[in-house]
């Protein structure tokens, strides 16, 4: 699965997390997921990861010192 991208007209798969490493496809700047790679970038618009509800959602979860979890943070970091 992917999608275009939108500046060359390319197919770009989306990320896959039993292939990919999240460290190396998306950043967490605050309440945004921010996109890395082109894989990373294009599964942050499908998915909209960073619409309005969601980043309010996860600045909720920031205030309560619950995001990302440590399980998450150790899943992101992990080579595998």
């Amino acid at each position: 699965m992917g999608s275009i991208e939108e500046e060359t007209g390319s197919f770009i798969r989306l990320y896959n997390p039993r292939l990919d490493k999240w460290h190396e496809h998306f950043r967490i700047d605050g309440s945004q997921i921010l996109g890395l790679t082109e894989a990373g970038k294009v599964t942050v618009r499908i998915l909209r990861l960073n619409d309005e509800e969601r980043r309010l959602e996860r600045e909720v979860f920031i205030a309560q010192q619950r995001y990302p979890s440590v399980s998450a943070e150790r899943r992101m970091r992990s080579d595998s």
